[in-house]
């Protein structure tokens, strides 16, 4: 299938400093990160190479996008490509994504590209508020009162799904998102509550996932409820590998900090340019474009 990711410009907005908003601190200041640094590895049981993380975390320079020609650690978040040979790519989903972008979103800090990037051709971006009308089968990821759980539907419900729309906003902004025109009248449906790994912790709740965590587990819990024997055989985990390859830079960063510190709390300005550091790869960026991760949290909470 061509690909038919499309690409978008994002306009800048002003920049905030400080710690992340909502983000759980003490009286000077700083940020505690242990809530995401349980595990070292919280992915170990997916189906993607250790040894490949650990490669590439430890991957020195960046790499030329052949399209745009801008310099990129991992991949090119305007082009949506990756860069890095023996990355996950190529990966075939059984629905077609729609990803309902807010425009405040800074595309090197929304996860969902990660599923544009691993599954090329499935994978489509829409800037609010540009928002398509879409074809008859196609439901809203959303936990909304009316929303429907996925383990609620019968077999017959989940095989006339053809498309998914995903919100990427801050969780403030996904109601109005989700109110537009082309959207409101689309069946909502929703995933079973988890527990997020997103290292831009926010007072909502640790229920709150990153769009790719949301992208990932809803296509594992229609992969559960349609298969024979109930279970996922781990054919979308490929979805998750930029996202543990992140956590796993960071959580390396935090505890090399730690080591390096009498305290077990991050400065809240290091922690926040530790997981900038990770994720944004463009080096035209400057100092004065830094945003606080905080405030574009890509969370999405269950109901």
């Amino acid at each position: 299938m061509a690909d038919r990711t499309s690409n978008i410009s994002v306009p800048k907005k002003r920049k905030k400093r400080g710690a992340s908003r909502g983000a759980e601190k003490d009286g000077r200041g700083k940020i505690d990160l242990t809530f995401m640094m349980k595990e070292e590895n919280p992915f170990s049981d997916l189906k993607f190479s250790d040894e490949l993380l650990e490669e590439m975390a430890n991957r020195p320079g960046r790499v030329k996008c052949p399209k745009c020609q801008k310099m990129y650690k991992f991949y090119c978040y305007n082009c949506m490509i990756g860069l890095v040979d023996g990355a996950p790519t190529g990966l075939k989903l059984p629905l077609d994504v729609e990803v309902v972008h807010y425009p405040t979103e800074k595309m090197s800090k929304t996860t969902a590209v990660h599923s544009a990037v691993v599954a090329p051709g499935y994978v489509h971006f829409h800037q609010y508020p540009d928002v398509p009308q879409f074809e008859e089968g196609t439901v809203v990821l959303y936990p909304s009162k009316d929303a429907v759980g996925l383990e609620e539907m019968s077999t017959e419900e989940l095989s006339s799904i053809k498309k998914v729309v995903f919100i990427e906003s801050q969780w403030q902004k996904g109601n109005r998102v989700a109110s537009h025109e082309n959207l409101a009248s689309l069946k909502r449906v929703k995933i079973k509550q988890r527990q997020t790994r997103f290292w831009r912790y926010q007072s909502v709740g640790e229920e709150c996932l990153a769009t790719i965590e949301a992208i990932y587990y809803f296509f594992r819990e229609y992969a559960e409820r349609l298969s024979d024997d109930g279970r996922y055989n781990g054919e979308y985990d490929d979805l998750m590998f930029y996202f543990a390859l992140f956590h796993r830079q960071i959580f390396s960063r935090y505890n090399s900090e730690k080591k390096s510190s009498s305290s077990t709390d991050i400065d809240a300005a290091t922690a926040t340019s530790r997981a900038d550091d990770s994720e944004d790869g463009d080096t035209d960026k400057t100092a004065a474009e830094e945003e606080d991760p905080g405030e574009g949290s890509n969370k999405r909470p269950r109901a």
